[in-house]
């Protein structure tokens, strides 16, 4: 995909901004609501999390993911004042993943922790934040 991306900038003058969660967008998610800063063996891992604090009981991450499910929990959880907590909570993975002097890996541009947790959808989020001028 980054490959993809770096392309379109060059073919078409346009620059992306990439945000990414390793290892997936379950992590991101449970941030509006909790600190969790820890390894897990694969996104099956989060589901424990998911159906604590979403107050929910999902056999699955994909009945977690399933639309109507996932709007539910946006709709029920996911306000301004969660996003920012969440911003808060992923800066803390990435200072603390600095503090452990995790190693960095470097694709087209773009710096990465591969151990997981990592992430970076909180900057593009903070960043649209701030071109929305939203406080």
């Amino acid at each position: 995909m980054i490959d993809d991306m770096r392309k379109a900038e060059d073919m078409f003058g346009i620059t992306y901004k990439l945000g990414y969660s390793n290892y997936t967008f379950e992590l991101w998610m449970l941030l509006h609501v909790a600190d969790v800063n820890f390894a897990v063996r694969d996104r099956s891992s989060y589901l424990g999390l998911i159906n604590r604090y979403f107050h929910r009981n999902y056999k699955s991450i994909d009945e977690f993911k399933k639309q109507n499910e996932f709007g539910k929990i946006l709709d029920q959880f996911v306000t301004l004042d969660s996003v920012k907590l969440a911003i808060a909570r992923a800066e803390k993975i990435v200072r603390n993943n600095d503090l452990d002097k995790k190693s960095k890996d470097k694709y087209s541009g773009f710096t990465f922790f591969r151990d997981n947790p990592d992430l970076s959808v909180h900057t593009v989020v903070q960043m649209i934040l701030e071109v929305c001028e939203v406080k």
